[in-house]
């Protein structure tokens, strides 16, 4: 697994320091996956950069369009 498996991730992230945050907690995961085994403090760290991008993801693609400026009462 790799940062570059994620465009979308990527592209919703506004600040370039969340960035090498995102890619790193995703290379910490594949390590962890492989390791069978990850250290509490990095699981935390880690659940809570990935759901923060996962939270931009979510606003920019589906929040923002289709909920926001009147497409959902259009649909």
């Amino acid at each position: 697994m790799s940062p570059d498996q994620f465009p979308i991730l990527f592209a919703s992230i506004a600040h370039e320091g969340r960035h090498e945050r995102v890619a790193n907690a995703i290379v910490l995961l594949d390590e962890a996956e492989r390791a069978g085994a990850i250290r509490k403090v990095e699981y935390d760290d880690l659940k809570m950069t990935l759901g923060r991008a996962v939270e931009d993801v979510w606003s920019s693609y589906i929040s923002s369009p289709y909920y926001h400026a009147g497409r959902w009462q259009s649909q």
